[in-house]
């Protein structure tokens, strides 16, 4: 391990769509379909808390999914469900080593955060479960270490924060 010094770059992922809150008897927590413009299959998948990561050629969806699963707590109660259907674009080059798992994650953070806005959603929970009103910057940061939970639990991939944090929280033209 060495220093690090971790930089808003013009890159980015953009998550484009549309999504609801609805009630559901069957159980079902997610019901999904994703495309992306890297990949040319639609991927279609229901988000349970039993949801096991893909080994097929979609692969990529699993960072979606990890990502929705981290956000399946936030719903009122067993009965309501996510319906999303979301298209993908970024211009990160993948596999340059430039974050492109983290950035979308973020983005598809940041689009299920503006779905669950309207229903007072706040981004974080206290340990006791309660929810905690946040401002911007700690908001940022529970978005990065949800992102970082969903890489390391869901993809299984171990990595740090860092590159979460910073495409969640960077800005142009601040260091």
């Amino acid at each position: 391990g060495g220093y690090v010094l971790p930089l808003a770059i013009g890159y980015g992922t953009v998550c484009y769509g549309r999504g609801r809150v609805v009630k559901t008897t069957a159980g079902i927590k997610c019901a999904c379909r994703i495309v992306s413009s890297q990949h040319a299959k639609v991927v279609e998948f229901e988000a349970k808390l039993s949801l096991l990561p893909s080994d097929s050629e979609n692969k990529w969806a699993n960072y979606v999914q990890g990502v929705i699963l981290q956000y399946l707590p936030d719903l009122a109660n067993e009965e309501e469900t996510l319906q999303l259907d979301v298209a993908i674009a970024g211009d990160v080059p993948l596999g340059s080593g430039l974050s492109s798992s983290a950035s979308l994650e973020v983005a598809t953070a940041v689009f299920l955060e503006s779905i669950l806005s309207d229903r007072g959603f706040s981004s974080y929970r206290t340990k006791a479960g309660k929810k905690s009103g946040l401002g911007d910057k700690e908001r940022k940061i529970e978005r990065a270490l949800r992102c970082q939970r969903a890489e390391n639990t869901f993809c299984g991939v171990p990595c740090g924060v860092m590159d979460q944090f910073v495409s969640s929280a960077g800005c142009h033209d601040k260091v």
